[in-house]
């Protein structure tokens, strides 16, 4: 323990530097190691023989560049989606292809997909499966599930298990998958790997796609429903609004057409306010110009049918 101090400490986060890991990757394991020996200054048999250590955290410099850079990961297009859909497959494929196409309609991690196929629909059609990672309940519609979950739930798969190896061989088949698909888009982003955040990379959809891809297709698209934050949770088994966020990739294109409705929204609310007041303010005008006849002594059955105000206001004027 008495080697656990600032000297050792900042050796660590050189360490960490040298070896060409994402600054991401360097935070947390430098916040974690910082978080150990400090805790040990807290317990009574070690605080004499620990020192403190401070790690002032490396600013991510992908933060201040374009958004849809700092990541690799990126929801599928409906076109995309669509040819992988229509590609012809041999039936090993074309079993990892349903699965990456209910990933994307339920949006859970590759290792929760094969409880879908274990678990019961209860009365109001939502399939409940308790997360591994989040360790939460997740509640997937069985409408988006229902066609390949009635395909596969009574036989089961042919080539797949869901086994240790399962993760790997998914990740690879998926990628064979795109390529004879045709997903060639380019995908941009940061190497992770930069600590200055000035290289660009440059890969095509295929060579990338992986188990995550169909969950942020998900996320994606349900937010683009008008689904909100918790709703999307509530699907995918996310712990909290702010986790869900890193899955989201909603265009800028795109936010400005958001915020141009949201104005035409209000404007149109306000009209429709305004119609509605001057609506009551006329009726209210009526109904005491109704009052005055009566008053008057007009005909109270002539007066009770009378809706229009300008009528009205003729015959109150000849009295």
């Amino acid at each position: 323990c008495n080697i656990l101090n600032q000297k050792l400490f900042n050796k660590f986060v050189k360490y960490e530097k040298e070896r060409g890991i994402g600054v991401q990757k360097i935070n947390d394991d430098c916040g974690l190691f910082k978080r150990l020996i400090n805790q040990l200054t807290q317990e009574e048999d070690y605080c004499h023989l620990v020192e403190p250590v401070k790690y002032i955290r490396i600013e991510d410099l992908r933060n201040r560049k374009e958004e849809e850079y700092k990541t690799k990961k990126s929801d599928l297009t409906n076109e995309e989606i669509d040819a992988l859909k229509n590609i012809k497959l041999d039936d090993e494929l074309n079993e990892y292809r349903d699965i990456l196409m209910l990933s994307i309609q339920v949006g859970q991690r590759i290792s929760d997909i094969h409880k879908i196929f274990k678990s019961d629909v209860d009365i109001k059609n939502i399939i409940n499966i308790d997360t591994q990672k989040e360790g939460i309940t997740a509640y997937i519609r069985y409408e988006n599930a229902k066609d390949i979950l009635n395909k596969y739930k009574k036989n089961g798969f042919k080539y797949i298990k869901f086994n240790k190896s399962f993760y790997q061989k998914y990740n690879d088949n998926i990628k064979k998958i795109a390529k004879e698909a045709g997903l060639n888009r380019i995908i941009k982003f940061y190497d992770p790997k930069d600590l200055s955040a000035t290289k660009i990379i440059e890969k095509p959809l295929y060579e990338l796609l992986s188990t995550h891809y169909a969950r942020h297709t998900f996320s994606t698209k349900e937010l683009r429903k008008g689904l909100s934050d918790e709703s999307i949770a509530l699907q995918s088994g996310h712990k909290s609004k702010e986790s869900l966020k890193t899955y989201k990739h909603i265009k800028p294109s795109e936010k400005i057409e958001k915020m141009l409705d949201e104005y035409e929204n209000i404007n149109r609310e306000k009209i429709t306010d305004s119609k509605d007041k001057m609506g009551e303010i006329t009726k209210n005008i009526i109904e005491e110009n109704k009052e005055v006849l009566l008053m008057l002594g007009a005909n109270p059955y002539k007066i009770w049918e009378m809706k229009n105000a300008d009528e009205i206001r003729k015959l109150l004027s000849e009295y």
